[in-house]
């Protein structure tokens, strides 16, 4: 991976598993740094800014001792690739109606450059 200055890339969301979050308290230096910044949003997972600027978002999808960096405006691109349709559904036995809905995405990589994987953290 080059190093952003080269690349000219912004700084970037970091997604860390719980494990290694709950070791980020045990480290001053992160904790000192929510003193003067913003809040932290915990409903949806996003913990604030360190003094970087890089939020850190916490989920258990991600491996424990892996960070992913992504910098997600030049990362990656979301492609819808058929639209919402819908059918009706009935089961008179189990006493269900509704609908059934389906739709067909893809992700599209841009810039591999901007996908940053650390290891053994």
């Amino acid at each position: 991976m080059e190093r952003p200055e080269e690349n000219q890339l912004d700084s970037y969301p970091m997604a860390i598993h719980p494990d290694n979050y709950a070791d980020l308290w045990l480290d001053d230096k992160f904790i000192h740094q929510f003193y003067f910044g913003s809040q932290a949003d915990l409903n949806r997972g996003v913990l604030g800014h360190t003094p970087l600027g890089m939020k850190i978002a916490v989920s258990s999808k991600c491996t424990a001792d892996t960070v992913i960096i992504n910098d997600v405006d030049v990362s990656s691109v979301l492609l819808l690739r058929r639209d919402i349709t819908t059918e009706p559904y009935e089961d008179p036995k189990g006493d269900l109606y509704g609908i059934v809905a389906s739709e067909r995405v893809g992700l599209g990589v841009l810039r591999s450059t901007a996908i940053g994987k650390l290891t053994s953290v």
